[in-house]
């Protein structure tokens, strides 16, 4: 197995790398490296993001267990933070995503508060705390890991919620907030629609991903969670008075 192989085999493994991480594992300059990273992302492989590589996305996002592997310690970050948001007999509605899914698992397991969903991982997450959790039927994605279609969406508009957690595709330098997929944006713009505080959780990758699908504005949301942001998105945020969050801080 080549050096360029073992790379990919490691990628695959832990979701991202940074270049420090890969040039440390083979002793060699961050340069050299590099070469590899180049190669990798014009065959595809592998895609660039600040500092290091991720797995690709597909125009119709990556499979769950992949997107959770991809940057883990940063969504883990921003998902501890937005955990600490819910209180005792709130309603909360959790959306698409991976990083959504970790709130649901950072959440204290003896707090009480009505949990609705359409994505499987959240329902998973919550089955041994206090939480009632509400689960939208409908079409199961396997390699998603949620429920979408008519009746979810359907579902989901019956209730109103204290807050809404969604995960996003792409946030671009426009401040529009993508999705992948039609029927994702439209669900998670109703999530949004029917909550008191709209908070959408990233982590940097979806600054640097390309999604198609329009979803919302930044400027129509209240919260943006993420585990860390450029000067350029702490200005956008605080022009569009959106609070913003990083991983164990607030600004």
């Amino acid at each position: 197995m080549n050096r360029k192989q073992k790379i990919l085999q490691l990628l695959h493994s832990k979701g991202s790398l940074t270049t420090g991480e890969i040039s440390a594992l083979f002793n060699l300059t961050p340069q050299t490296i590099c070469r590899d990273i180049n190669a990798l992302c014009a065959e595809g492989k592998a895609r660039r993001i600040h500092g290091g590589i991720t797995l690709p996305a597909t125009a119709d996002n990556s499979h769950f267990t992949q997107r959770i592997r991809s940057n883990a310690n940063g969504k883990l970050a921003a998902a501890k933070v937005a955990a600490k948001l819910i209180s005792a007999g709130q309603t909360i509605f959790f959306g698409y995503g991976s990083t959504t899914a970790m709130i649901a698992g950072e959440v204290d397991s003896a707090l009480h508060f009505k949990a609705i969903t359409n994505n499987l991982n959240v329902a998973i997450a919550l089955e041994n705390s206090n939480s009632e959790v509400w689960l939208a039927g409908g079409l199961v994605r396997n390699k998603q890991r949620d429920v979408t279609g008519y009746s979810t969406a359907s579902f989901l508009n019956r209730f109103r919620a204290d807050i809404a957690f969604c995960g996003i595709g792409s946030i671009n330098h426009r401040g529009e907030l993508l999705e992948f997929n039609y029927e994702e944006a439209e669900l998670t713009r109703l999530i949004l629609s029917n909550s008191k505080q709209r908070i959408i959780v990233a982590d940097q990758t979806k600054l640097e991903r390309h999604a198609s699908v329009f979803c919302t504005k930044i400027s129509d949301i209240d919260a943006l969670v993420i585990d860390s942001a450029s000067t350029y998105l702490k200005e956008m945020c605080h022009s569009n008075e959106v609070k913003l969050m990083l991983g164990s801080t607030v600004s």
